[in-house]
């Protein structure tokens, strides 16, 4: 008899819209993953370092910085040595958080955060036409400020063609690259990619955005002269790089 009427019970169900499973719908995964990593990241650093909570305004920036921080505690983890630095932290919502989890993880690695602090420079390359100069203008007393409790956080303030030649000395395990123009992403990746660790990772935070094109073509062309680095980009929009271990 149960043999028998399991077809009907399945057909019931079927009609009900009930499958006995979670769903596995893409907005339902997403949402377990971001339970799932939920203490990654905390909208209380945003507060305490006195910033508006960007999630609110960008939802997609909460993914974002998940990917990040994910990122920086795999390196930790695996015992890759090496610095950590942010092109391009404006006013620091993901640095302040790429900063308390390196408190929480123990590590004290220097931390260095590149920006001009006056804004994007000019271009007039079709794929930046979304930007104009000056735009991502932050304060850079303000942002020195803020980062003023972390012993390992250093703030560079000037465009990365002139401030990145006095930073040789730095190897890195983690880079974090969120510069949106062409020549701004140019510039870093002359500089970064052969600073970059076996093992260490560089992510591009909005290589999939429309309004980023520069930012994709420059990283395009730099990977693809590369055969150091095993790739591949995420639906959040950004794209990882990852440096072979010899």
């Amino acid at each position: 008899m149960k043999a028998m009427l399991r077809p009907v019970v399945r057909r019931v169900k079927g009609m009900a819209g009930w499958s006995g499973r979670p769903s596995t719908t893409p907005q339902a995964v997403c949402e377990r993953w971001r339970a799932l990593s939920s203490g990654l990241v905390s909208a209380q650093h945003f507060t305490r370092a006195g910033l508006d909570n960007i999630w609110e305004r960008y939802p997609g920036k909460l993914d974002r910085q998940i990917i990040v921080i994910q990122a920086l505690r795999n390196v930790v983890a695996a015992g890759v040595r090496g610095a950590i630095a942010e092109f391009g932290c404006y006013m620091g919502h993901t640095a302040i958080q790429i900063a308390h989890a390196l408190e929480t993880l123990g590590d004290d690695s220097r931390f260095v955060l590149f920006d001009s602090f006056q804004g994007m420079p000019a271009s007039d390359r079709a794929e930046d036409e979304y930007w104009s100069e000056g735009a991502m203008t932050a304060d850079h007393d303000e942002v020195k400020q803020r980062f003023a409790d972390f012993a390992n956080v250093e703030v560079v303030a000037g465009f990365f063609r002139d401030t990145l030649p006095g930073h040789d000395d730095l190897s890195l395990k983690l880079a974090h690259v969120d510069c949106d123009l062409y020549s701004s992403v140019r510039d870093v990746n002359d500089w970064l990619l052969d600073r970059v660790v076996p093992g260490g990772v560089i992510v591009y935070d909005d290589y999939g955005f429309e309004s980023c094109h520069g930012l994709m073509k420059a990283v395009d062309e730099d990977m693809a002269r590369r055969r150091d680095y095993f790739t591949y980009t995420l639906p959040t929009g950004q794209y990882l790089a990852t440096r072979f271990r010899s």
